[in-house]
């Protein structure tokens, strides 16, 4: 059997990423997504190998435009659950904008993000509305204790049964959005949890600064 090339090592790296939640993906969700690349590949060339290299096709399987590794569950069956969870998500967006007015009357709160599952449209009856917020410093504690109070009155958080439970999981503050310093080695989750962030609420920008300030999630 012929070398694989580097796109095709890519490919098949990035499609065991996704193995690890049974999420099967689109070619340009592949493209988009690709994980550690020597370089850049457009996406007609992604296309191209996913339609004609022998190394993917003994690997790949496909059906209505998503892809997964062989030795999986069927991908037919991977399909209708991500239509399951997309939908759920969707579901989950809509509950979350109508509290995004609410962040935006929090003193201190500069911006709200959606993360985790919920940010890939991943998420089942039983996922948490998992948020990341961006407070001014010296704010973090009083900006925690006013954004999760609603949540825990209402009995909205996660534990207690309801569904839909909002998961306020990670703080930073706008002095401090470099997060390479919390990473373990090769921290591919922490790349791409910084990349998928779905913004909800951005007063000022905070959100493109930690994009900016992390540039190193590209070395994934």
């Amino acid at each position: 059997m012929n070398v694989p090339t580097d796109l095709e090592r890519a490919i098949v790296r990035t499609l065991i990423w996704f193995s690890l939640t049974d999420h099967p993906v689109s070619a340009h969700e592949i493209y988009k997504w690709m994980l550690e690349p020597e370089h850049k590949y457009e996406m007609g060339q992604v296309v191209r190998a996913l339609d004609v290299s022998e190394y993917l096709n003994q690997k790949i399987q496909r059906d209505q435009g998503m892809y997964a590794l062989k030795g999986q569950l069927p991908i037919s069956k991977m399909v209708r659950g991500r239509r399951r969870r997309f939908i759920d998500a969707e579901r989950k967006f809509k509950t979350l904008r109508r509290w995004s007015l609410f962040f935006r009357l929090l003193p201190g709160v500069r911006a709200v993000a959606a993360g985790n599952t919920l940010a890939w449209w991943g998420t089942n009856s039983e996922s948490d509305i998992d948020l990341f917020l961006v407070t001014e410093p010296g704010t973090i504690w009083s900006g925690r204790f006013w954004s999760v109070l609603p949540f825990a009155l209402l009995g909205r958080r996660p534990h207690t049964g309801k569904s839909d439970p909002f998961c306020l999981s990670f703080f930073a503050t706008t002095d401090a959005l470099q997060m390479e310093g919390l990473c373990l080695e090769r921290d591919r989750y922490m790349a791409y949890w910084i990349k998928s962030l779905v913004p909800v609420m951005d007063k000022d920008g905070c959100l493109d600064k930690l994009q900016q300030e992390n540039r190193w999630v590209e070395t994934f």
